[in-house]
């Protein structure tokens, strides 16, 4: 009779879950204005985020946040085109409970605008197996 473990451990493709983030419109001058939150309701990890928008002109930037700890600097996306955004906080900071949201922050100057952003926050549970 074989032996089954059935821990997941933090490698298995299996937890893994995509979590949307959009707005349509952005007006110009806004700052860290709050466009979309998601609540994954259990304890998690982000791996990974990932952007696309429509159409942007001047300077429009966005964040992506676990409660208020910046997940990325400030990212302006390329039009048409799908970009990968480099994760700057430490593997403690991208840890959220089951109470934290996930957040989305849009910035724009005076003349920025922003369409159809899109952002794919790629999360796992944590803990699994073997983490503490």
């Amino acid at each position: 009779m074989p032996v089954v473990d059935k821990s997941i451990g933090p490698n298995a493709g299996v937890a893994r879950e995509i979590v949307l983030l959009f707005t349509d419109d952005v007006p110009i001058s806004q700052t860290g204005l709050l466009v979309d939150a998601a609540l994954p309701a259990f304890g998690f990890y982000v791996e990974k985020i990932e952007c696309f928008v429509e159409a942007l002109t001047a300077a429009a930037t966005f964040q992506v946040l676990i409660g208020s700890t910046a997940l990325c600097a400030a990212t302006a996306p390329t039009a048409d085109q799908l970009d990968q955004v480099t994760i700057t906080a430490t593997t403690a900071q991208r840890k959220g409970s089951s109470t934290d949201a996930i957040n989305l922050q849009v910035t724009t100057d005076g003349s920025g605008l922003m369409t159809g952003l899109k952002v794919k926050v790629h999360i796992r549970p944590f803990p699994m197996g073997g983490e503490f």
